[in-house]
């Protein structure tokens, strides 16, 4: 499994209100990561764990580094660890809650380089756990399933009014920090994929984002309950269009996102993303 670096370790950047460089430089190096973690994911270049450090609950997602294309995004600020550090951010800057970042650092384990990003642990399950084993897998009509539904698709239009959406926008990114009723809230949790879009592509945006949240519990052998899936685009309808015309503009679009998934060739993920979710 990829563990954090323990030898050349350097910190590229920390949040201004956390540890100083010489405290997470020994957070990270210098700790028996086989010892005391929790592995959320883990696949063969990269790994997801949450551990306890100076007291803070986080989660420290490790990757491979190495490679000329990993060397040169590094050396412009433009690793997925700086993406999603930059995407964090402006998720930040216009009201939409996220995991927040706390640090970077590189450094070599086993001669291999590895990067870090270490974030705030955002309690809660997962929008796929709750999909395969929580509440909208009881009852898709029930009112914490209808609360999940409308901020799901609430969180999508703010998403959108600001002009970005999400490229990577599946269940497992999206944790429901409170379930409700009568209201549910969400945090992202991989903001790496947070991209522009050109104006005359905003419903192709919607659509791709919308499918997006339909392919991987499909993918598992638990897809979305249309009834829940139908919930979540309405409620985006309603924010983007208004209530007159919320009903017509759902359907086309829950439509355009079907088709989307319909052609998607593999849905079943390469990595199981309800590992270390219970």
């Amino acid at each position: 499994m990829i563990l954090p670096p323990h030898r050349s370790v350097r910190l590229v950047r920390s949040a201004p209100d956390g540890l100083d460089r010489s405290a997470w430089i020994s957070a990270i190096g210098a700790r028996d990561w086989s010892v005391g973690a929790e592995v959320l994911k883990r696949s063969s270049d990269a790994s997801v764990i949450r551990a306890t450090v100076h007291s803070i609950d986080m989660v420290l997602k490790s990757r491979l580094s190495g490679g000329v294309k990993g060397s040169l995004q590094r050396m412009i600020g433009r690793s997925r660890s700086d993406r999603q550090w930059l995407g964090s951010e402006w998720l930040a800057a216009h009201g939409i809650a996220s995991a927040r970042c706390l640090a970077l650092l590189t450094g070599r384990r086993d001669g291999a380089g590895i990067e870090t990003l270490v974030l705030e642990y955002v309690p809660g399950h997962t929008l796929l756990w709750h999909i395969a084993r929580g509440a909208i897998a009881e009852d898709p009509m029930s009112p914490a399933s209808r609360a999940i539904a409308y901020a799901v698709g609430t969180d999508m239009a703010r998403l959108v009014k600001a002009g970005r959406f999400n490229r990577d926008h599946k269940p497992s990114n999206i944790v429901v920090v409170k379930s409700g009723p009568p209201t549910a809230a969400l945090a992202l949790v991989d903001a790496v994929a947070i991209v522009r879009f050109k104006p005359a592509k905003r419903s192709e945006a919607m659509a791709r984002m919308i499918a997006s949240l339909m392919i991987e519990p499909r993918g598992i052998g638990h897809p979305a309950p249309e009834a829940f899936m139908a919930r979540v685009v309405q409620a985006l309808g309603h924010e983007m269009v208004g209530a007159a015309e919320a009903e017509a503009w759902s359907r086309d679009m829950l439509a355009w996102a079907s088709r989307i998934v319909g052609s998607h060739r593999d849905p079943v993920p390469a990595d199981d993303p309800l590992i270390g979710l219970h």
